[in-house]
């Protein structure tokens, strides 16, 4: 201090150093009398550089400078006291504009005569981006929890609901100020399996979202609303990683689709009984077709007999082939060799033949589509049928011998 007392310009000038917010100090004329070493890093500039300059030429942006430059000088001439706190932008050295908060004071000479303005700034640029990022992702947030056509609840680490939208109250049909005092796992939830049994608590996808930390996705559940009518819900649910919250259920209502689902399924399950009785007579009248023409071949001797047993084993083999079409799931991929062997077998069978004629049969093990299958079913029993009528004549140790192979779009038959 000097010997008045007062603090030496140099000493401020340290105090001021020390602090962590900007200090200027503008004379009347807008020249820069003080910056401290927070003002020089935010400006981008150091201070021997700019003292003597003017303030609002260098570090007010130009849609500004006027208004500011007017506001300081009705400061200057007295018509306007300073303001407490009030926020306005700089321009940094590299041209970067920067938010400041500003507390403002006024210096006065010893006759009371205003001479400098001395200001505090605070750089809350960040801060306010921070507070405009959370205020549009706040605005989000309850525009999407709103208008969602989705129920969307809410809860503590407890398990108890904070929060729920409009949606789920009206899908669950509960007043939304009941349903915040009920937990996740409230015995005054009813909720059902697909089956028809009662849903556990401990299975909910709440639980086990909050049980084990991770995303439980379309979990279906049957609920009781408030009118004790059912409504079925695909929940999803997914933990909340902020201190204190639990998880987030989310869910829609799909009693239609599921409606829907049980009309399909009941009306699949008529139209397979239909095809099951249908297969059930064609295959009677088939087999009974087949048995009386062999039975008449029983009773005829020479060409006549033959004739029938040919045609019984054709009637065979058409019953064969349908009984393989009606059990396969895929008509493209019918396997060859049970429905071959069995075919041999058969007319060896008609024909009184299966102790006399021995069968050697090779055939890969591969598929075909019914559209080839069909005429190489009728191939191999014309085969057999021609050989048991005319090729075993006075033969001892009568033999067929079919072999079939595969080879890329090729099927080889060696009889």
């Amino acid at each position: 201090m000097d010997h008045d007392g007062r603090i030496d310009a140099s000493v401020a000038q340290l105090y001021l150093d020390l602090a962590g917010t900007m200090f200027v100090v503008i004379g009347r004329d807008g020249s820069i009398k003080l910056l401290n070493k927070a003002g020089c890093r935010i400006l981008g500039v150091a201070a021997e550089d700019v003292l003597g300059k003017n303030w609002f030429d260098l570090f007010v942006p130009p849609a500004i400078r006027e208004e500011v430059k007017r506001v300081s000088g009705m400061i200057f001439s007295g018509h306007l006291e300073p303001g407490e706190y009030h926020e306005n932008k700089v321009l940094t050295v590299n041209g970067e504009e920067r938010l400041i908060a500003w507390h403002n004071a006024i210096l006065r000479d010893e006759n009371g005569v205003i001479t400098d303005t001395i200001s505090s700034g605070e750089d809350i640029t960040e801060r306010r981006h921070l507070e405009e990022s959370l205020r549009v992702s706040e605005a989000l947030y309850r525009t999407l929890f709103d208008v969602l056509p989705m129920g969307v609840t809410i809860s503590d680490d407890k398990g108890g609901i904070v929060k729920t939208n409009k949606q789920a109250s009206d899908i669950l049909g509960i007043d939304p100020l009941e349903h915040v005092k009920r937990r996740l796992s409230d015995p005054r939830w009813r909720i059902l399996r697909k089956d028809g049994t009662e849903f556990p608590p401990e299975e909910y996808a709440s639980a086990i979202a909050l049980r084990e930390q991770r995303l439980v996705e379309n979990v279906e559940m049957g609920v009781y609303r408030g009118d004790d009518s059912l409504v079925w819900l695909s929940v999803s649910a997914a933990p909340v990683p902020v201190e204190h919250y639990g998880v987030v259920v989310v869910y829609h209502d799909t009693t239609e689709q599921v409606r829907s689902e049980e009309r399909i399924r009941s009306l699949l399950a008529e139209k397979e009984l239909i095809l099951k009785e249908t297969h059930h007579r064609v295959k009677n009248n088939m087999n009974t077709i087949s048995s009386l023409l062999t039975l008449q071949a029983h009773n005829l001797q020479g060409e006549a007999g033959d004739y029938l047993r040919e045609a019984a084993s054709r009637v065979q083999s058409m019953m064969l082939l349908y009984g393989t079409l009606y059990q396969s799931e895929d008509f493209n991929a019918l396997h060859v060799g049970p429905f071959l062997t069995r075919i041999v077998e058969q007319v060896l069978e008609i024909f009184n033949a299966a102790e006399r004629v021995r069968a050697t049969i090779l055939i890969d093990d591969f598929t075909l589509g019914s559209k080839s299958l069909t005429p190489l079913g009728i191939v191999v029993n014309e085969m057999v049928t021609n050989s048991l009528k005319y090729a075993f004549n006075d033969v001892p140790e009568p033999l067929i011998r079919l072999a079939i192979t595969r080879n890329g779009s090729t099927v080889v038959v060696v009889y």
